[in-house]
Formats: C-alpha cells, structure tokens, sequence
C-alpha cells in the first residue's frame, strides 16, 4: 500500500481496500466480492462485483454471504458460554450429556470429550455430509447416523478437521439449553451482538441483498451459478446454513477482541473463555506455514511473531475469511461467491493490508528442498478417508498425489485428480496445483518403528495409511 501526501488517512484506507479488492477479484475469477477492516475503533468496508452472474445485482458492502466454516466459532462460544454457566465440563465424556452420541469404536464413544470436538482431536471420520431433514430434530437424527463414523486415529492423538464433531457440539447446545441450536444461536449471541444481519433462516435471508454461489468450469474458465445453493442443515453448526453481512460477523469479532463483551460493554463471554478459546489445544505437523496450531474452535498462528486467530469458510461456490491481530485490535473479514481461487484473493487483499496497518507478514511457505532429501519409497501408498481415498506415487524421480472421490465409485472423473508434490522438508511438501500461487501443504507423520508415516495431512485433515 503506497501512502499519498495525508499518510494512512481513513480516507486513504477505504480507497486502497477498494481498489485493491476490485483489481484482485477480477484477476482470479471471482464474480463478487466484500471486506471490512476494523481498525483504531473504526469499520472500513469494500464490495466489487455481482451477486449473480445471471442477475448482474452489484455487491454492496451490506450483502448477505455464506459464512460456512466461521460458523464453527459461533458454536464454540455457544458451548463456552455453557462453561461459563456451570452447565457442562469440557473435559467430561460427551456421552454423558448426550447419551445417543455413538461411533463405531466403542473406547471413542464412551472417551470423546466436548474439548476433543472443539479443537478437532477427536479421531473421528469428520465429513458425514447427509441430510436428516430440516426440521428441529434434524441434528438428532444426524447424531444418530455417526454410529457408522470409524476413527481415522485414537481420540487426542491429532489434530483433523471434523465437520462432524461440531454438529455434535450443536446438539449438546440443543440439549443444555432446551432451544434449537438456530434459536440458541440467536437468543445467545446474535441478539445480544446487535448483528441484525447474521441469519439463519430462509424467510429472513430472501429480505437480504444475497450473494449466490459459483463455479468455474475447468475447461472453459466461464463461471456459472451453483446447482444447488445451501449443504444440509444437519450441518449447520459446523457451517451450512449462516450467512452474515460484513459488519454484523464483525460485531462477533469484536467482541473476542474485547474479552467477551458487546458493543455495549455487555458480558456475553468471559474473559477467562476467550482466552481459553484461544489457547493451543493442538499443534499441527510441521511444516504447515499457515496454519500453525488449534484452539478451542479458532485457527492459531502467527505471523513476524505475533498471534493471529481466525478461521476460514467454503460453501457451495462461496468462501469466507476471518482473521483477527489481537496486539493492534484489528480484524479482517473477506466474502466471495466463488470456490474455484478465493485464497489467491484472500492471500493478496489480506497481506497487503495486515503489512501496512498491522505491522506483520503472513506466514509464508519455506523454500524448496532437493528431492534426494525425501525417502519417497516410504512416503508412498495408498490413504484414506470417509469419502476420499489418495494414492502417492513416484514417477521420474518425483512424487505425486492422487484423490478419489471413493463416496461416488460410479463416477470416475469426480474427485480424481493428480497433483504434484514439491518437497519442503523430509516430510512436508507443497501440493503445486496449476494457476495458484498459495499452494496448500501435505505433511506425512506419526510413523512407526520403520519410519512409515501412519497419516498423512493434507489441508486440515488427517487421512489414515491403508496396511
């Protein structure tokens, strides 16, 4: 950000965010786009684009968005502030609030621990993607389903994405507070924020200025709408169903930055919770540049060696971005209606403005090593998921990676991809995936007597080594 004559002026923040968003979401396929900066006590906001590449409606900064996986931070605090009240223990098994919460391991089901599920350490398959109706019994009957859910490793052994677990987290809210988690969620926090734009029913959200989903497709680069709009509301909790405006998931930032009270000097959180929620709970393998550790809910890291929490979100062709530096009080929010390069958008808008107002440099990746490094015979074999299976191989003295979509075995080009694998460490590799300069992380690890990496990480989720 080059400053002009009157310095970093609020006038020259709001310019620059406006024209940094609008010259980076054209480059990188994104039909619409919003952000908001609070800093100094103060709101900055942006919006370029379209809703809808049919509608051509423009993006305003008080569009309604999809904030998919930031909702998981509006469960925790649900679920922290229950702590709060004496009515649960984080650390009791789950099962004694929730005596119909079973997986298939009998040791997982009768050990989880609510703060197992906050930090991702369960163990348990986490992408159980089905539709149990969208009533207020739908979480009910999706605890029910998790019987089947098998371990990708033991409770507390790692970190793994787990949207599953934060359902689970919902229907204890459900249960403790005699409320559906959407009417908890908005007596609890949405109505106390003053965030009348964070919804989450359908008659309230066609009242908004909505953002649509899109998708580009891969031969054509042409974007196109989403087929379908929203995920089930079976996943709500862990990130269906919300969606916010700018200032109103702001209001939900703030109060974090504040120790738990509103904007009104109401205690919603306290204290001793915020700080709990960001304390590291789990590290991640090294090395994982962006995404360093987990908190209860939030992502930790840090960046030129000060902490920064947030979390991200994607949706059916949507994507969000939350990041908070808590030493400058600022805060970041970005929305887009695309999944195809929101965090080449995001890495550029984010770094840009968090440099020059926070003082800080992103975490970046480490250099490249020599492939000589890497003992790739014991790295390759076959790892898997619920829904995904990958397959890492050597070819030319190189190592690739492969996914299938094992949920649609009928599909054969659905899923399957092949990525290359550059090695940043012995053990850490950057997947080189064509037109993006952001690339995501794999990491193998926990390996046995033999060096065998018995998973594999790649992105936030742990995928188990098949015998």
């Amino acid at each position: 950000m080059q400053s002009d004559e009157g310095g970093m002026t609020p006038a020259r923040i709001q310019r620059r965010l406006s024209e940094c968003l609008a010259d980076n979401a054209v480059l990188t396929e994104v039909p619409g786009a919003a952000a908001a900066i609070w800093i100094d006590d103060r709101l900055y906001e942006a919006a370029t684009g379209v809703l809808s590449v049919d509608t051509r409606v423009p993006v305003t900064a008080d569009s309604v968005f999809q904030i998919g996986s930031i909702t998981k931070m509006l469960t925790a605090t649900l679920v922290m502030q229950l702590v709060d009240q004496g009515l649960i223990d984080i650390d009791r098994p789950v099962v004694s609030y929730l005596p119909e919460f079973c997986v298939a391991d009998a040791e997982a089901t009768a050990t989880v621990t609510p703060r197992q599920l906050l930090s991702h350490m369960s163990g348990v398959e986490g992408d159980l993607f089905l539709d149990t109706g969208d009533d207020d019994s739908a979480l009910q009957r999706y605890v029910a389903a998790g019987q089947s859910l098998t371990q990708i490793h033991a409770p507390g052994r790692a970190v793994s994405y787990c949207n599953f677990g934060y359902s689970v987290l919902g229907r204890l809210i459900e249960r403790m507070t005699g409320l559906s988690w959407a009417a908890a969620l908005r007596e609890r926090l949405v109505v106390p924020l003053g965030a009348r734009r964070l919804l989450t029913r359908l008659d309230e959200v066609v009242k908004e200025r909505v953002a649509v989903g899109h998708v580009v497709d891969p031969q054509t680069r042409k974007v196109g709408v989403v087929s379908k709009t929203y995920l089930p509301v079976s996943l709500a909790p862990a990130g269906s169903t919300v969606v916010a405006a700018l200032a109103d998931l702001m209001l939900f930032a703030r109060m974090h930055l504040d120790g738990g009270r509103n904007a009104s000097g109401q205690i919603l959180l306290s204290p001793e919770s915020v700080a709990a929620m960001q304390s590291i709970e789990g590290l991640l393998p090294s090395p994982q540049w962006a995404l360093q550790a987990r908190g209860l809910g939030w992502v930790l890291s840090s960046w030129s060696g000060q902490p920064v929490y947030g979390h991200d979100g994607g949706t059916t062709g949507q994507a969000s971005f939350l990041r908070v530096l808590p030493h400058r009080r600022m805060a970041m929010i970005l929305f887009a209606n695309a999944l195809t390069r929101p965090k080449e958008l995001f890495h550029s808008v984010f770094s840009e403005f968090f440099r020059d107002l926070g003082g800080v440099e992103m975490a970046k990746p480490p250099p490249a090593i020599d492939m000589d490094r890497v003992d790739a015979a014991k790295l390759a074999g076959r790892y898997r998921s619920l829904s995904t299976t990958i397959e890492v191989f050597q070819r030319d003295g190189r190592l690739f990676l492969r996914s299938f979509d094992t949920a649609s075995p009928g599909d054969a080009a659905k899923g399957d991809q092949t990525t290359e694998l550059e090695p940043v460490s012995p053990r850490g590799f950057r997947m080189l995936t064509p037109g993006l300069s952001s690339p995501d992380g794999v990491v193998f690890h926990d390996e046995d007597e033999r060096g065998i990496p018995r998973l594999m990480l790649v992105r936030v989720r742990n995928f188990a080594r098949e015998a």
